[in-house]
């Protein structure tokens, strides 16, 4: 492994780290907002912020610091 490779894994490392700390930040955001409804309940509106960022949560970032991670984890 290069010294570029080595700094890129290092850069790599850190911003996973980043987009773990917004991921908890964005969940204690969604917590602070109505959940959407469970079957059999009386209905409460979801806000469209709170779906906005659980989309976020699960379709953007949970699979980029996955991809992240896993490249990380492998030695070339």
């Amino acid at each position: 492994m290069n010294e570029a490779e080595i700094a890129a894994r290092r850069q790599l490392r850190e911003i996973a780290e980043e987009l773990e700390s917004i991921q908890a930040l964005l969940q204690r955001v969604a917590a602070t907002l109505p959940a959407p409804p469970r079957e059999g309940t009386e209905p409460e509106v979801q806000t469209p912020l709170r779906a906005v960022i659980e989309c976020v949560l699960v379709d953007s970032l949970k699979p980029a610091i996955g991809d992240l991670r896993a490249a990380l984890a492998r030695k070339t």
